[in-house]
């Protein structure tokens, strides 16, 4: 059992056998599960940190706020924005800058609201995809929002959706292939359970995990639970299980940039070394 984190613990530890960070949860007080349920997982498997996302449709990111409160430097958060609210755009600079957000979930909506993406780049915020209708679908307008804004950082979660409604989505290693150019964008191993139609260890989505790796890099992937949609089928624990036993053959180095390595540079987490005997969970 991990006892190392505590409410208002330390920053991020990181030890010789590396961090793990969960780059992909939804906890609220009004849909989904509460963050105490979030870190009992945590903790019970050994995670060491998580990015929070606001649920779709819900505008209210106090919750998430709470939670960075409640366990500083444990959890990073994305928020959610109402574009048709007055002033929707000026809202994402409040979020970033003074809110505590450290990114913005974006629709379809949002990626074709010039003003929005602009706001979030000069706000030095992350933004995060919501694109179920497949990654394919949105190429040319994330391409031109990575070279119109370079520094802008780009996440794109459950691997650019590569099935939808259990269909292969067209062109998905075609426009996964081409947006590995772009250095800032980076991507989420996550959601696994939503495409398998096996148990996990959901092999077979390890075709789509093992071709993410190759283009993007160990540097550029990062895993994540899609907590609490995953335990429907899965237990919490499973989502890190593959990657940890390495069962895709990566060195130690690069096995915990994908585990944490890489999640502690994109969202900012601060690194802080690992007290000598604290214990990692089962898998």
């Amino acid at each position: 059992m991990n006892t190392f984190w505590k409410p208002a613990s330390r920053p991020v530890p990181q030890s010789d056998e590396g961090i793990i960070v969960d780059s992909y949860a939804h906890v609220s007080c009004r849909k989904y599960q509460p963050v105490e349920r979030l870190v009992e997982e945590m903790d019970g498997a050994g995670v060491d940190a998580a990015v929070l996302v606001q649920p779709l449709d819900d505008f209210d990111n106090r919750y998430l706020q709470e939670a960075l409160a409640r366990y500083p430097g444990r959890f990073k958060a994305v928020g959610l924005v109402d574009l048709r609210a007055v002033d929707g755009p000026g809202r994402i600079a409040a979020l970033i800058e003074r809110g505590g957000m450290c990114g913005i979930r974006a629709t379809a909506d949002f990626l074709n609201m010039s003003r929005a993406v602009e706001a979030l780049a000069e706000a030095d915020g992350v933004l995060l995809t919501h694109l179920p209708s497949g990654i394919s679908a949105h190429a040319e307008g994330l391409a031109a929002i990575a070279e119109r804004f370079p520094r802008l950082r780009i996440f794109v979660p459950h691997l650019g959706w590569p099935k939808i409604n259990r269909n292969a989505t067209p062109w998905w290693k075609e426009t996964f292939s081409m947006l590995s150019s772009y250095p800032q964008i980076s991507v989420g191993i996550s959601a696994l359970h939503y495409y398998s139609e096996t148990p996990p260890p959901h092999e077979d989505t390890w075709s789509w995990i093992e071709f993410v790796l190759k283009k993007f890099g160990p540097e550029r992937c990062m895993c994540g639970s899609d907590f609490p949609l995953l335990l429907e089928i899965d237990r919490y624990q499973d989502y890190i299980a593959p990657l940890y036993s390495n069962a895709f053959g990566m060195s130690p180095g690069a096995r915990d940039m994908v585990l944490g390595g890489a999640a502690i540079k994109f969202w900012g987490f601060e690194a802080q070394t690992r007290p000598r005997g604290s214990g990692r969970g089962q898998y």
